[in-house]
């Protein structure tokens, strides 16, 4: 899904909306009547109300639609950049968000308003370019990992169906890590990567776990390190602590947007990247991507156009010094 010029998409003739209805903030009729008008405004727009994924990723697939519009959180939007890949040849349609998830990355790196209706009103703005990012294969856009962040999004998956779920909202993600946390061990890692200036680079460490981000938060609000998501350049955030207590509070820290750091933290840039690590799974976007020994990370540069958010800056994106 690439475009010869990120900054020239076709007239939109159609538009596809697919809702999530699984998703928190999508699952009152009364709110999916709402959105639904407020879409009408759409060139033909159809839509899908889909409960699985099997069904949403055909549909997705096969769309001849120039504009997608993609109702749920972060790993409906994940869904969709797979399948799009998986569809006909040609130039890919521009993406618009309506968030509907617990965490919201995405929506909030760029300034995506997290009310469906006012995020709908921004679906035929003008589109922004932005990085993907894939692992052995599988894309993602938001931030990943190994260790104990695929444990937490594991865990938080499962936690969603509880009842205090909604009254936490992207909370969950902390009182999830911080269980995680308690039976965490670290795992040894090896990281060949090419950083930012294209040198060669490798490193072999002991460590709780690996984050590869491309919008520098996760979980809502958790602030992991400077990043910028069209610069063909990605974060890979390592987790040093020495300990559980150690990892607790830079978990506190970093969740109160606190700088903590390398002995705590410590943030490599790269261009492309392999880890290697016992057998473990990778999470993406909130979902589970791989499981195997090596990860190789690469970068689908300025591959996907979405609409939507602040122009021109995303104000939830930490600018560098």
């Amino acid at each position: 899904m690439r475009y010869a010029n990120p900054f020239e998409t076709a007239p939109i003739a159609s538009a596809l909306v697919v809702l999530n209805a699984n998703a928190r903030r999508l699952r009152q009729r009364q709110t999916l009547r709402r959105l639904e008008r407020t879409l009408n405004h759409l060139p033909s727009p159809r839509f899908l109300r889909s409960r699985t994924v099997e069904k949403a990723r055909a549909v997705i697939a096969n769309s001849p639609a120039d504009l997608l519009v993609v109702g749920g959180g972060d790993g409906a939007i994940n869904l969709a950049l797979n399948a799009l890949r998986d569809g006909p040849q040609g130039v890919a349609p521009r993406l618009a968000l309506l968030p509907g998830g617990t965490a919201n990355d995405l929506a909030r790196a760029l300034g995506v308003p997290l009310c469906v209706r006012q995020a709908a009103r921004g679906a035929l703005t003008a589109p922004r370019p932005l990085d993907l990012l894939t692992v052995n294969g599988q894309r993602f856009i938001t931030t990943g990992g190994v260790g104990v962040p695929e444990a937490v999004a594991r865990g938080s998956n499962r936690a969603k169906g509880w009842a205090a779920a909604r009254l936490l909202g992207h909370r969950l993600y902390d009182c999830v890590a911080a269980r995680a946390i308690v039976s965490a061990t670290r795992r040894p890692v090896d990281i060949d990567y090419t950083d930012a200036d294209g040198r060669a680079r490798r490193l072999s460490t002991r460590c709780f776990g690996a984050l590869v981000t491309n919008v520098g938060r996760v979980a809502g609000d958790l602030r992991l390190c400077d990043s910028t998501f069209d610069d063909g350049v990605f974060e890979i955030c390592l987790l040093t602590d020495t300990s559980r207590a150690g990892l607790l509070s830079t978990l506190f820290a970093l969740s109160a947007g606190r700088r903590v750091g390398p002995d705590q933290l410590t943030v490599i840039r790269a261009r492309a990247a392999t880890i290697q690590t016992p057998r473990c799974g990778f999470f993406g976007d909130g979902e589970g991507l791989a499981t195997a020994e090596r990860f190789d990370i690469q970068v689908e540069h300025r591959a996907v156009a979405i609409a939507g958010g602040a122009p021109g800056r995303a104000p939830d994106q930490l600018r560098r010094p």
